[in-house]
């Protein structure tokens, strides 16, 4: 049977002039910075759900949500006060909200569609 042998060894490399090693802590903290404090518009939200319909998104996030969302409740969405008045999302804030809420997004929305397929049903 044999025996793993342990060695240690040194290898020298040469990094291109300007490149530098980082932690991967500090490369993801880093990541994170790049995007504080930067508001995107409405095309950037749509384009970010994939979902290119503002009616669904007003049905599935912007309305149901909107207590939350609202910067008037200390949230990360400015709604539009007036025609041309533009929505702003803070970009962390929204891209942190939308992955951690999924599911609950989803869930409304099924939840919603079911009770809408009821309420056509009864009245037949």
């Amino acid at each position: 049977m044999s025996q793993p042998i342990k060695a240690k060894t040194e290898i020298e490399f040469y990094l291109p002039p300007g490149t530098i090693l980082v932690q991967k802590s500090e490369w993801d903290n880093l990541n994170d910075a790049i995007g504080r404090g930067e508001w995107k518009d409405f095309n950037w939200f749509k384009s970010k759900t994939g979902i290119t319909k503002k009616e669904v998104l007003d049905d599935m996030i912007l309305k149901p949500f909107r207590d939350e969302l609202d910067v008037e409740n200390g949230g990360f969405v400015h709604y539009p006060d007036c025609k041309g008045d533009p929505w702003k999302f803070l970009k962390l804030a929204t891209e942190n909200w939308l992955e951690t809420n999924f599911n609950r997004v989803y869930r409304y929305r099924t939840n919603e569609r079911l009770e809408v397929g009821k309420i056509k049903e009864e009245s037949r």
